[in-house]
């Protein structure tokens, strides 16, 4: 029985291992690049190629109640097979929450709390059109990209980290896509870590941000380890 017990106890930190930790994009200054690539099917479009959306951010800074990041945003689908494929729209939560945000690109205008279309309300969006639903012709064609810096103002005072795409605190990382295509418009939604897959970096999401342990991972490997000391002195006391 005490074999038994040990190895179901080792079996729990192992699976706890297993399970790792919670990819976050908690970035803070002198985090770096980090790397979102969302990839809508052929499956769901119709269309001869996936349409490929990637975001990388970077260049993160704070002041007192302020933060900016450069945003490049870029229109990975196949400019031969799906020319009509257009990037309209990117958005993102954020915590903790900013009461403003401004940009100087030449395409996309931002928008604080706005509603993304088929998600609902987002803290922060970046849209070729008049609102946060894209549109307007300015929409960034396969192949093209923009580059621009986005700063967001009213954060609490002395802020010095941000949790990118999540809503609350601990909450998965999503990151909203829109695009406009002769078949019709698409939106997609990317969770970093999974779904977000990094340049050349698999689902990673890209080379920075942090990382959080899962509370089930942290409460599964803690009681592993107390099992695992309770039994041992178990057996030292039989000895």
């Amino acid at each position: 029985m005490r074999k038994y017990g040990l190895s179901a106890l080792a079996a729990g930190v192992v699976l706890a291992a297993s399970l790792g930790s919670a990819h976050a994009v908690v970035v803070t200054t002198g985090t770096g690049p980090v790397t979102l690539t969302d990839t809508v099917t052929t499956a769901t479009t119709g269309l001869a190629a996936d349409l490929v959306g990637q975001v990388t951010l970077s260049g993160f800074s704070f002041t007192s109640t302020s933060f900016s990041m450069t945003v490049q945003i870029s229109n990975l689908t196949d400019a031969t097979l799906v020319p009509s494929g257009r990037l309209t729209a990117f958005a993102f939560n954020t915590t903790p929450d900013a009461s403003a945000v401004s940009d100087n690109s030449a395409i996309f205008d931002t928008f604080f709390s706005s509603t993304f279309p088929s998600v609902g309300t987002v803290d922060i969006c970046a849209s070729t059109g008049s609102t946060c639903a894209g549109g307007g012709g300015g929409d960034l064609a396969p192949g093209a990209s923009n580059t621009f810096t986005l700063t967001m103002t009213g954060l609490p005072a002395g802020t010095t980290s941000i949790d990118l795409g999540a809503a609350t605190a601990g909450a998965a990382e999503l990151f909203d896509y829109k695009w406009q295509t002769d078949a019709g418009s698409f939106e997609s939604q990317c969770t970093f870590g999974t779904t977000c897959g990094g340049g050349g970096g698999g689902g990673g999401g890209g080379g920075g941000g942090g990382s959080v342990p899962e509370p089930a991972s942290m409460l599964l490997l803690g009681g592993g380890l107390v099992g695992l000391a309770a039994v041992g002195r178990r057996f030292r006391a039989r000895r």
